[in-house]
């Protein structure tokens, strides 16, 4: 696949057309990485004319590429306390760390030794009992965002 960058290399400048063609070519992309790649070529255009690689005259016009931001769900304190329990209910007698692993990073977005795909499971597991759907991982800790929660209580849960 030939890039825009390919006919500065042979001495030649593209203009608007060659660089949306090439922005559209690119397989499996969404409307944001489409816009970065385009800001990131613009950038690069202006490194070449500051570099005197080519003139103002020879300086391409880039496409506007419009997208719309997805927004994820979230979650309460509230409700992730409630997830967070029901973690340690579930998995404390199995392994501590996975609820230990979970509760740092939903405090101070910790990644523990464990992987998020592990947490994941135990997350999707708990949220799903306690009636939260569609709510993942990072989203439903917030990515650790939440400076002013409360501290959690590292006790063991309380056998009933």
């Amino acid at each position: 696949m030939s890039t825009p960058i390919a006919p500065l290399e042979r001495g030649r400048v593209i203009g608007a057309g060659g660089i949306e063609d090439y922005l559209y070519s690119i397989p499996g992309i969404g409307g944001k990485t489409r816009a970065n790649t385009c800001s990131a070529l613009y950038d690069f255009w202006v490194w070449c004319r500051r570099r005197k690689v080519i003139t103002l005259a020879e300086f391409a016009e880039f496409p506007e590429i419009e997208y719309k931001l997805g927004y994820r769900k979230v979650t309460t304190w509230k409700v992730q306390e409630q997830v967070l329990a029901k973690i340690k209910e579930l998995s404390y007698g199995k392994n501590r760390k996975i609820w230990f692993g979970i509760e740092l990073l939903a405090t101070y977005g910790v990644n523990a030794p464990f992987g998020p795909k592990y947490f994941s499971v135990w997350w999707t597991k708990a949220a799903s009992e306690v009636g939260l759907e569609g709510v993942p991982l990072y989203p439903g800790t917030n990515g650790g965002a939440n400076s002013s929660r409360p501290q959690p209580s590292l006790q063991p849960p309380t056998t009933q």
